[in-house]
């Protein structure tokens, strides 16, 4: 009786995504469940969040999305209900993932179970109120593309010069006031956008940045830039 009682929540989140999707189809993304009619299934996902161990809820998600142990990409952007708990059992059943969004969900704290993903390749933690990012994210050297916007840092991590195969680094609309001098060893580095901050001075290892073309640096307090970066020959 008790085990019924606990496959109920789980059943019945089952009959509402079969009875939503067209033609059964799963989800790529879990957030595009908001598109259905009447955005049931995300209300169904939030409700049963109340209802369900982080374990249950998760096999609920995979389920939803139709991802498996295969899975390279995981968006749960918006997700009003994610918890740490979430991922870190999501991370443990997925790990191959190369791209995971975690924009505007309610985490606040950078998700230390990421580290174990040594082949992830993008990662998007916009808009989640991180107030800092900590010094092992220089471990994710397979890291290409990261988007940390609309957060509250006050600072990058020296470390970050660890991440060698950088292309894209977006910290803008933060409250950045100094930016680490190691910044300049991202020698693949093409794309920084550092718009919106505090930042009263750049340091001069910012002009090793030679393949970098778009450098965004409006909205801040600089009263001038290195003479260094008058000769990165690559800047659009």
């Amino acid at each position: 009786m008790r085990q019924k009682a606990r496959d109920g929540p789980r059943r019945r989140l089952q009959w509402i995504a079969e009875s939503a999707l067209p033609m059964h189809r799963p989800l790529p993304h879990l957030h595009q469940a908001a598109a259905l009619p009447q955005r049931g299934l995300a209300q169904q996902l939030m409700a049963l969040d109340r209802q369900l161990s982080p374990k249950a809820f998760v096999e609920a998600v995979l389920y939803v999305t139709g991802l498996d142990k295969t899975a390279t990409v995981l968006d749960l952007s918006g997700v009003a209900v994610l918890r740490g708990a979430h991922l870190d059992i999501l991370c443990h059943k997925l790990p191959n993932l190369r791209r995971v969004c975690l924009r505007a969900t309610p985490l606040h704290d950078f998700p230390k179970v990421l580290m174990k993903l040594q082949a992830l390749q993008e990662l998007d933690l916009s808009d989640i109120q991180l107030a800092e990012l900590p010094k092992q994210i220089g471990e994710l050297r397979a890291l290409r593309y990261l988007e940390l916007s609309h957060n509250r840092l006050t600072k990058l991590p020296a470390e970050i010069g660890h991440l060698q195969d950088l292309r894209y680094l977006n910290a803008s609309q933060n409250q950045l006031q100094v930016l680490c001098e190691p910044i300049g060893y991202l020698s693949k580095l093409r794309v920084l956008r550092l718009a919106v901050n505090r930042l009263v001075q750049l340091p001069r290892t910012l002009g090793a940045l030679s393949e970098l073309q778009v450098l965004q640096l409006s909205l801040n307090q600089l009263a001038a830039l290195p003479e260094e970066v008058g000769r990165m020959r690559a800047l659009r």
